[in-house]
């Protein structure tokens, strides 16, 4: 365990620099994308690139869709002519610099049971001509991309969920990088995205000692404000109004679950480091919850289940404002595919009100206490060290994080600075190098 975390503090520089863009480019390359410009690559109808998958062998019109049989593919594509008409992509229809629609054509008067009077297949695109005489044409790719309830492998897609286990991580270089050569290549910073997405937690190196001008933290993703300001210190104080405060341990637990609009990258930016003490813990609460879910699926139904109340209140001196933070959710948030997609758990904020009957919350506590023992296993729990100048990024919807006891006399002690990204706008920037990248092959 300790090995591994000063192998993790110390690794050498030049050894990873010489393969993160090959990384990189070998990233974009396993997402199986064929040569596209950022997001109007799926909006535009002037591609001239065509690959015989996308051919189109025939066409047919039939009771309000267009049905294409493809090239060297079994399976038919239907598209109903009314969401063909609302796509439209000609200059009337559609504006080509902002991306957006143009007509809106419930309130244009255009007929649910709308039908084409003409439709021709060319070599690359299919022309519909509609009743009055507007043309719409659609390129093959906009066709193969767009094929209602299918995934084209053209589309961006988020990496898939690699969980990991404190003897798993860190698995590779892909979880650790260095500031200048994020700064310098856009296919650092898209692998740096990649590997938090998939491992919920990256390590930038190099960040320096002082704060970091936003344009920094803008290359990954945009800050979300809190009570606590859009950046903020984790440094002891005499009276803390908070544990993170404190020299005392800091037990795992998720960020602000006390918001309904809880952050969802927590990054944490190390200017001094305490001379004893001061460890970093981290548990992937996706593993913690898969194990769960297989050994006591009774206990994991609870946490899936049943709702708990996080509570924060206080006084913030430094704005001269009294708060008090509440919000009810269950530990677990379940997707639709049936895998956790958030974890809410926190000794520290939960509050001491409970919205379910007693017996629910004795369940409650011998589920939590089932998860607490697990993400306290030296199995799960993963330690490290912050070196002064490592900025730490993990997912707060799913990496558990806590720090050891602060022994730190000085007077300019133990300091971190941190803040928050927001979930929609790490994932926009990544969908946007992703395609920048690709075109650029």
């Amino acid at each position: 365990m300790w090995r591994a975390a000063r192998w993790f503090a110390g690794v050498s520089q030049p050894l990873w620099r010489k393969s993160i863009r090959c990384q990189a480019l070998a990233t974009l390359a396993r997402g199986n994308c064929r040569c596209i410009a950022p997001y109007k690559r799926y909006r535009t109808a002037n591609i001239s690139t065509t690959c015989k998958t996308n051919s189109i062998k025939a066409v047919s019109s039939d009771d309000g869709f267009l049905t294409v049989t493809w090239e060297n593919r079994g399976v038919d594509s239907r598209f109903p002519f009314i969401y063909l008409r609302d796509n439209c992509l000609c200059a009337e229809c559609y504006h080509h610099d902002s991306h957006m629609r143009l007509v809106e054509i419930m309130s244009a008067g255009v007929s649910i049971d709308i039908e084409p009077s003409a439709v021709e297949v060319g070599s690359e695109s299919v022309s519909l001509t509609w009743p009055g005489g507007h043309c719409s044409v659609f390129t093959n790719h906009w066709l193969y991309d767009h094929r209602p309830g299918e995934e084209s492998e053209n589309r961006f897609r988020m990496p898939a969920v690699q969980t990991w286990t404190a003897a798993e991580f860190p698995a590779s270089a892909t979880n650790v990088f260095w500031l200048d050569d994020m700064l310098r290549d856009e296919a650092v910073q898209y692998t740096v995205l990649d590997s938090y997405c998939k491992h919920g937690v990256a390590l930038i190196k190099g960040c320096g000692t002082g704060s970091l001008p936003i344009e920094v933290h803008e290359r990954l993703g945009l800050l979300q404000d809190t009570a606590f300001g859009s950046r903020w210190k984790v440094q002891l104080m005499a009276q803390p109004n908070n544990l993170a405060y404190s020299s005392k341990e800091l037990d795992l637990h998720m960020d602000l679950s006390y918001m309904r609009n809880t952050p969802y990258a927590l990054v944490l930016h190390c200017i001094r480091q305490a001379p004893t003490g001061g460890h970093t813990f981290l548990v992937d609460g996706f593993a913690v919850a898969a194990a769960m879910k297989v050994e006591c699926p009774d206990l994991y139904d609870v946490l899936a289940t049943v709702p708990v109340m996080f509570e924060h209140c206080g006084y913030d001196s430094s704005a001269d404002r009294h708060y008090h933070y509440e919000y009810t959710q269950p530990t677990f948030t379940v997707g639709e595919n049936g895998n956790v997609e958030k974890v809410a758990f926190g000794i520290q904020t939960r509050s001491s009100v409970t919205p379910v009957d007693a017996e629910r919350t004795q369940q409650l506590y011998r589920a939590l206490l089932h998860w607490t023992r697990l993400c306290k296993d030296k199995k799960f729990r993963y330690e490290l060290l912050l070196q002064e100048g490592d900025m730490l990024i993990s997912n707060n919807f799913r990496v558990a994080h806590g720090r050891g006891v602060v022994s730190d006399p000085r007077k300019e002690g133990r300091c971190l600075h941190g803040c928050y990204y927001t979930w929609d706008d790490m994932h926009s920037r990544m969908r946007y190098l992703h395609y920048k990248l690709k075109n650029s092959e």
